[in-house]
């Protein structure tokens, strides 16, 4: 008669390996929906620094006499004088932003040779300069 070999785990030894793996398992887990929330922000925040670019470059590429007849007014940038008719209104995770532009003196004296180029979206803020020479 031929002796089966009883080799092998026993139901307490994977229980325990069980165990040892969970307790490994669960804080990594617990770190998941942080990482999510955080990567949610980032998106979020790429998104609107992306869309801020965009028109702060259309305002660069206008002419600087356009641009100084529009000094000191703070306006959405949806149907204003400066771009005309196009909607730069946008939605992004069941929000809706519309970025506002606001041009003001920079130089400093009667000449306004210089203007600053604010664009702003959802609390953000970018500002860029632009010289008439």
């Amino acid at each position: 008669m031929i002796k089966l070999s009883s080799s092998g785990f026993t139901l307490f030894e994977i229980i325990v390996a069980m165990f040892v793996i969970s307790i490994a398992v669960i804080p990594m887990m617990q770190s998941f929906g942080p990482t999510m929330m955080t990567a949610g922000a980032v998106e979020k925040t790429a998104v609107l620094t992306n869309q801020a670019r965009a028109t702060m470059e259309r305002l660069l590429a206008l002419d600087f006499d356009t641009l100084k007849l529009k000094l000191a007014e703070v306006q959405p940038l949806s149907g204003n004088a400066v771009f005309g008719d196009s909607d730069e209104t946008f939605t992004f995770e069941a929000g809706t932003y519309s970025p506002a532009i606001t041009i003001s003196d920079a130089s400093g004296d009667a000449s306004k040779t210089l203007l600053d180029l604010t664009v702003s979206l959802a609390g953000m803020n970018f500002s860029t300069r632009k010289a008439d020479y």
